[in-house]
This record gives C-alpha cells, sequence and structure tokens, in this order.
C-alpha cells in the first residue's frame, strides 16, 4: 500500500510532465521552426565550377541555379534527366527535361552553358550517381547543388558518398518551397509531409545506400 509521501511523489511528478507539456504547445512554434532550421542545411556561397539544380522535377532549384550562374557563382548548370510520365507521351504536359531547359534559356543561361544528364533517372540516389559520374569524367572540383530546403540533408549526403576519395567539394544551396516557411512549416499540410518523407528518407538512405 502506498504511504502518502510516494502519492506525493506521483503528484509532483505528473505535475512536472503537465507542465511541461503545457510548455512544449506554449513554445512550439520557436521549437519546432528551430527543429527545422536545424534541419536544412544552407551553406555560404563560392564561386564553384558547376551549379547542380536538383531535383529534377521541381522549378525551384532550376530558377536559383540560374540566378547563381547571372551572378558569376558557376560556369555551367547542370541538371537531370527527369522520368517520362503518361501524361507526357500523349502530349497533355510538358516533359520536365523540356521545361528546365526553356526556365533556364528564359532565366539568362545559354544553351552551351546547360546540360541535362542521363535519361528518365527515378530518384535522388540515381541523380547523385548520375551528377558524380559526370563529375568524375570531366575534371569538375567544386560543385554549387541547389534543391529544396528539407531535401538539403538527403542530396548533401548522397552526393558526399558518391564522390568520396575524389576530392570534389560539395556545398549545398537550399531553396525555400512557396507553400509554406521554415518558421511555419508544421502549419501547413505539405510541410508536415515534406518534414515527414525526408526523415524517413534520410533513414532509408543510410540503411541501403
Amino acid at each position: 500500500m502506498r504511504t502518502s509521501s510516494s502519492w506525493r511523489r506521483v503528484g509532483l511528478g505528473l505535475s512536472g510532465l503537465l507542465v511541461l507539456a503545457v510548455l512544449a504547445w506554449w513554445c512550439r512554434t520557436p521549437l519546432l521552426g528551430g527543429l527545422a532550421q536545424a534541419w536544412v542545411l544552407d551553406e555560404p556561397l563560392v564561386r564553384t565550377d558547376v551549379i547542380v539544380a536538383l531535383p529534377q522535377v521541381s522549378g525551384s532549384p532550376v530558377l536559383e541555379a540560374a540566378r547563381l550562374y547571372r551572378e558569376g557563382l558557376g560556369a555551367k548548370v547542370v541538371t537531370v534527366s527527369a522520368p517520362v510520365r503518361p501524361t507526357d507521351k500523349l502530349g497533355l504536359t510538358t516533359p520536365h527535361d523540356e521545361g528546365n531547359r526553356q526556365l533556364l534559356r528564359e532565366n539568362g543561361v545559354p544553351e552551351m552553358d546547360f546540360l541535362i544528364l542521363g535519361q528518365n533517372v527515378p530518384h535522388a540516389h540515381a541523380a547523385a550517381q548520375t551528377v558524380a559520374a559526370w563529375t568524375k569524367e570531366n575534371g569538375i572540383r567544386s560543385l554549387t547543388v541547389v534543391t529544396e530546403q528539407f531535401q538539403t540533408r538527403r542530396v548533401k549526403w548522397s552526393l558526399d558518398r558518391a564522390l568520396r576519395s575524389s576530392g570534389v567539394a560539395v556545398r549545398v544551396r537550399a531553396v525555400p518551397v512557396r507553400d509554406y516557411t521554415l518558421a511555419q512549416w508544421w502549419r501547413s499540410e505539405q510541410g508536415l509531409i515534406h518534414f515527414e518523407n525526408e526523415v524517413v528518407l534520410n533513414l532509408f538512405y543510410r540503411l541501403n545506400y
């Protein structure tokens, strides 16, 4: 049978947990915003040999890569061929590769200074392998990789692993997503999906690649 002091300790413990829960809820905005800031990699910009836009299906990294090119932070823009969708084959949608070419042309990158690597590259791991092979074949010594903010950690890990022992320097540039901000990502359905997916994918990549 519990003594009064035992019940008192239990009561104090439950009260402490309640206080922590209330504090966590009250401070959720800075806590969750800080979690996102800690997750995202965004390294200082310097001039590199090539600017790489990943993933290949999102226009935002391509636009940012073009901007960095115009500012003289890279001599060439490279992206990776995206899978062709059934709607592309039917002529109902524009293939991502053609859309990326058009974006680069319209944003000041001449044809001779951009390149789309591979053919129907299915995912970020395969994209990293494709970029790494091209980098080694062409004697590239440094890359700036532009990708959406929550994917930076996985993309950086994939390229570092693919280029290990090569001496190639890889820097990552995080691109914001239009649907939400890092400070309020958890208030957006897309933000929650993107962050949760990246946590799972990071674990999957490290266990399988």
